[in-house]
């Protein structure tokens, strides 16, 4: 459900003490603070423009962020007949908005509640519902190609901004190509991040829309703004989002929210653990210490007997037993002659 608010020119205003230019009308749930920033978006200047404006703001009021649609028009004069006008807001949390089929502009184009002048005592009014809204597809971006002859000129507005230029009568014209621009959003969610107005005026803050239609006032267009009178767009890239609005059709990707599968490198399949140092314990100590006065006694029992055996044999036939000597020169001698 989606709040109200109408803000006009009365002698009476719903606010106490109010008159002129105040509330007349608003939901009897809204609170004072948001009432008073939807009261700040309304905003109409009638040397500018002729008929209504369509505009989208978000609002921040403590820790919520609010959607404010608003048309506003020309309505001749008030009770002091001084030129008046009215400005009808509806107004969505963003859990209303993303609970909606349509786009923020397609509810301002096919909604059929909006005011065009306010009579009767100033009042509270009902919420209302915007889910029975027809969301009709827009794409191919028909509109665009009829005015640009091709589709994907609808691409030339982005998350990054974007204009269109045209004259007094335009706004109606404008508020279509933002449906289809709109619609570009493969995630309708992702388009309510998206604020706009169909006529920017000089006292309307710039850093409250992204996409801005602006007046052509008699000079030749820009670069880089679409141009209704001249029919000429941006010159595009050959981006996905120009070929979805001249086709309409989603990839399969796009189709079921996929998202491109990418190489992974394998996980380690072993660890490498490393053993935990200990101190070495009294026990070991001792042991070694054992062991090593082992080898010393052992090396030094070797070189005992190792000396004695040396006193035994002949310094000129080492290792050979006494007497053995001759022998062994006999057996050379026999071995020579041979």
């Amino acid at each position: 459900m989606a709040q109200q608010l109408i803000y006009t020119s009365c002698p009476v205003s719903l606010v106490r003490g109010r008159s002129g230019f105040s509330t007349v009308a608003r939901g009897a749930g809204m609170g004072e603070a948001l009432a008073s920033m939807v009261e700040r978006c309304s905003s109409y200047d009638s040397s500018a423009v002729s008929g209504p404006v369509f505009s989208h703001r978000i609002v921040r009021c403590g820790s919520s962020n609010w959607h404010v649609l608003t048309r506003t028009c020309d309505c001749g004069t008030d009770y002091t007949n001084r030129n008046n006008y009215i400005a009808h807001h509806l107004v969505l949390s963003e859990e209303e908005a993303a609970g909606l089929a349509c786009n923020s502009a397609q509810i301002m184009l096919y909604w059929d509640g909006w005011l065009d002048s306010w009579s009767g005592e100033p009042r509270y009014i009902d919420d209302v519902d915007l889910s029975g809204i027809p969301a009709p597809a827009e794409l191919p971006a028909r509109r665009w190609e009829k005015i640009f002859s091709d589709a994907g000129c609808a691409a030339c507005l982005s998350e990054s901004g974007g204009e269109i230029r045209g004259g007094r009568k335009d706004s109606p014209t404008i508020l279509g190509l933002f449906a289809e621009s709109l619609s570009l959003f493969v995630n309708p969610l992702d388009s309510w991040r998206v604020t706009y107005t169909t006529c920017y005026f000089g006292s309307d803050n710039s850093a409250d829309f992204l996409w801005k239609g602006i007046s052509a006032s008699g000079q030749p267009p820009k670069p880089g703004v679409a141009d209704l009178a001249s029919g000429t767009a941006p010159e595009l890239p050959n981006c996905r989002a120009a070929e979805y609005a001249r086709t309409g059709e989603l990839n399969n990707i796009e189709k079921f929210n996929l998202k491109a599968a990418k190489p992974e490198f394998g996980a380690r399949r072993f660890e490498v653990v490393v053993p935990e140092r200990r101190a070495p314990g009294s026990a070991a100590i001792i042991l070694s210490g054992v062991v090593v006065a082992l080898a010393i006694l052992v090396a030094a029992l070797l070189f005992v007997n190792f000396a004695e055996g040396a006193e035994r044999f002949p310094a000129d036939c080492p290792g050979t037993p006494a007497g053995d000597c001759g022998g062994i020169q006999n057996n050379l001698a026999k071995t020579q002659l041979f």
